[in-house]
């Protein structure tokens, strides 16, 4: 299948291509993960890489501390992954980042696990973080928008902080194109809320120089044509800023983050307040073969 060529802002090579073109050359100085105290800082989401590997009863995505591999998005991010499950002979991808999903789906047996992505330094990243995990990673240079694979090729795809990046009206639909009838779709992301527009103005974004437009209701219409009886979830309304903010000063455990934001979504759903969630889980499933009978439903509805 021919691919279009895309245009890539020198903001976005340079952020992406930089950072994982540094954290790949120092993995390639060790073996395996059991090396990675030697390397000093690196991120945390490898060394629970390492534990999932070695973790003998693992039930995906059981147990959460294992297989969670955010922090301040921890509670979107648990609803895709308990969505998604069970990855175990599944042909499961990654859309965007540097595969560390992909990696825990090799590892929780997927029969392909794939990292999509448009920046060939991070798909290098994700082929040495395989490599020192022991797993099969397959790579493949695409947007979203313009995603090189057959129709119906995957059985669930995962976009973990990046659909923010997307062109809804493009990506939505490519995702559909490459589900199986039933496939899933999940990605967590930032949800457009006023604290979002302030937080901006006082403290900057957290990718500087990375074009991105967090989701809001009108970015998300290509998604709900795309899939009529798609959900999201809200997360995190009066405590994920402020997490995320002391987390840059403070080492928060990974334990008390998600403690805060199971307290506030139950606090939320019991007050009224949880649909200003500042983190949000897209979860959908693509219609049957043939069943037409939910286009045009309310969007809202459960799947």
């Amino acid at each position: 299948m021919a691919v279009k060529s895309i245009t890539l802002s020198e903001s976005d090579v340079a952020f992406y291509g930089s950072e994982a073109e540094r954290l790949t050359a120092r993995l390639r100085a060790i073996d395996d993960l059991s090396q990675l105290e030697l390397l000093g800082d690196v991120p945390w989401t490898l060394f629970r890489l390492r534990e999932m590997a070695r973790y003998s009863d693992l039930v995906f995505p059981n147990p959460r501390r294992v297989c969670s591999l955010s922090k301040f998005d921890a509670a979107s991010e648990w609803d895709c992954l308990r969505f998604l499950a069970p990855v175990k002979g599944k042909c499961v991808a990654q859309i965007g980042g540097h595969g560390v999903w992909a990696i825990a789906f090799a590892l929780a047996k997927a029969r392909e696990a794939w990292l999509i992505s448009p920046f060939q330094p991070e798909l290098e990243l994700g082929s040495e973080i395989a490599r020192l995990a022991g797993v099969r990673l397959h790579c493949r240079l695409c947007p979203a928008e313009q995603l090189a694979f057959s129709d119906q090729y995957f059985d669930a795809l995962f976009a973990p902080g990046c659909a923010h990046h997307f062109d809804t009206g493009a990506a939505f639909p490519e995702i559909r194109r490459v589900l199986q009838p039933r496939g899933k779709f999940a990605a967590f992301e930032p949800w457009l809320t006023p604290i979002y527009r302030t937080g901006i103005r006082v403290f900057g974004k957290r990718e500087r120089g990375v074009q991105c437009i967090p989701l809001d209701p009108n970015r998300l219409r290509p998604f709900y044509k795309a899939f009529p009886r798609a959900r999201v979830r809200h997360h995190g309304a009066l405590t994920r800023y402020p997490l995320i903010l002391t987390g840059r000063v403070l080492n928060l455990s990974d334990s008390f983050v998600w403690s805060a934001l199971r307290l506030d979504d139950a606090v939320g759903s019991v007050l009224g307040y949880r649909q200003f969630g500042s983190g949000v889980a897209l979860l959908a499933r693509r219609d049957a073969a043939g069943d037409s009978s939910s286009v045009g439903r309310d969007s809202s509805a459960c799947l």
